[in-house]
């Protein structure tokens, strides 16, 4: 499944080390939980990105027990990237949390909050991000029309002269009392 970040990515912006923590944060949520959250933080991204292409893709990592081995993960390109990362770790706070709301200090909900911030400097044109822009507004339409000719006229829904109806005007007769 191709997500913007990883769980890996999540849990890092939620406990130091990027560790779970036996159910002492949002951290030590399942990777299911976080992917949905991950999903659900894809979402207000896009809504942002109207108009830019983002472009999953694929990284690896050298794994630090056995150099020979890489092991391969995708991603978006930064910063789409980090600030999927921070929407969806507020997210998953909020799970952990049973919906319960983070106070206003909360590095979580600060974060979010940051990151909303540059999300409508991106919609408004403030900030340009580094991404391809789509070509067309992002609609791939094309419309083919074969027929050539006239395919109605008016006549045919009554719209023209008729000629069996002829219009009278008669002359108004003044009443005589």
């Amino acid at each position: 499944m191709a997500t913007y970040c990883t769980p890996a990515d999540v849990r890092a912006a939620l406990t130091p080390g990027g560790v779970t923590d036996q159910d002492q944060t949002a951290a030590s949520l399942d990777d299911w939980q976080l992917l949905d959250a991950i999903d659900e933080a894809e979402g207000v991204i896009n809504g942002y990105f109207k108009g830019y292409e983002i472009i999953v893709e694929i990284h690896e990592e050298v794994d630090p027990d056995d150099p020979n081995n890489t092991t391969g993960f995708t991603a978006a390109p930064d910063p789409v990237r980090r600030w999927t990362r921070d929407v969806a770790a507020y997210l998953a706070a909020l799970t952990f949390r049973k919906n319960k709301d983070l106070p206003e200090d909360d590095p979580i909900r600060l974060r979010f909050a940051m990151v909303m911030g540059l999300l409508a400097d991106v919609r408004t044109g403030i900030i340009i991000p580094p991404l391809p822009v789509v070509v067309g507004g992002g609609h791939k339409v094309e419309i083919f029309n074969l027929y050539e000719g006239t395919l109605f006229s008016p006549e045919d829904f009554n719209l023209g002269p008729d000629p069996s109806q002829v219009q009278q005007i008669w002359r108004a007769e003044t009443a005589v009392e």
